[in-house]
């Protein structure tokens, strides 16, 4: 058993309940394990990690850099791991709003074992509203049980279900994407001063129509 001690966060549909996410580091023997959880009030990324050669799991490292009394949602991690051994986690983020509505997406990155994650980096060029998906009539709108997340040791890609081009009425979802670059002469594994962010649409989901978003290529440095 990972853990014994989850706070679950809300309520959700009996049959696409939320699942954790797992990623194994093969060279080093290491596996990793990713949820969101309301132990300190609203939904927080949590990651437990298992040694090589360990009989229990790690107490759990909160990976969004928000205050522990943000009251708003980070949440649905993904984690994978670069042959490198860096470990990325990517997930919807509300810290932006104060009415814990409106997601973003984040990414974080730990280059030493899952102990600590340097600051998130905003992959969304712009929010959009949780609200909107299947379910909603019954205040359960599901944008899937997680994201997407592919790492290399110089990038990784990113996507996950975006509601910007869709309405309460409609109920459109997409995918968009971003890619995150991560110089190879940096000798901390930092992300990127540059972080490639697309509006695009790569497929509508739900049997909706297809839509596209303008594409977006913005600027973000990190701290």
């Amino acid at each position: 058993m990972v853990e014994d001690r989850l706070t679950p966060a809300e309520r959700f549909i009996a049959f696409v309940p939320p699942f954790p996410s797992l990623a194994v580091d093969g060279r080093r023997g290491r596996i990793y394990a990713a949820f969101h959880d309301a132990r300190l009030g609203a939904a927080d990324v949590w990651v437990w990690s298992l040694g090589p050669g360990a009989a229990n799991w790690s107490e759990p490292v909160r990976v969004n850099d928000t205050s522990r009394d943000d009251a708003t949602a980070q949440y649905l991690p993904k984690l994978a791991v670069a042959p490198d051994g860096r470990l990325d986690v990517v997930y919807y983020d509300r810290r932006d709003d104060r009415d814990n509505v409106r997601n973003e997406v984040s990414l974080q990155s730990s280059t030493d074992g899952g102990a600590t994650f340097t600051p998130s980096l905003r992959l969304s060029s712009r929010p959009f509203d949780s609200r909107i998906g299947l379910g909603n009539e019954r205040g359960l709108p599901d944008l899937g049980s997680r994201l997407g997340l592919v790492a290399g040791d110089d990038r990784a890609l990113a996507v996950w279900t975006d509601t910007r081009a869709g309405t309460e009425a409609s109920l459109k979802q997409d995918l968009a994407r971003a890619i995150v670059a991560f110089p190879p002469d940096d000798p901390g594994r930092d992300l990127a001063a540059d972080a490639l962010r697309y509006g695009g649409v790569l497929l509508a989901v739900a049997g909706l129509a297809l839509g596209l978003v303008a594409a977006q290529r913005r600027r973000r440095p990190t701290s």
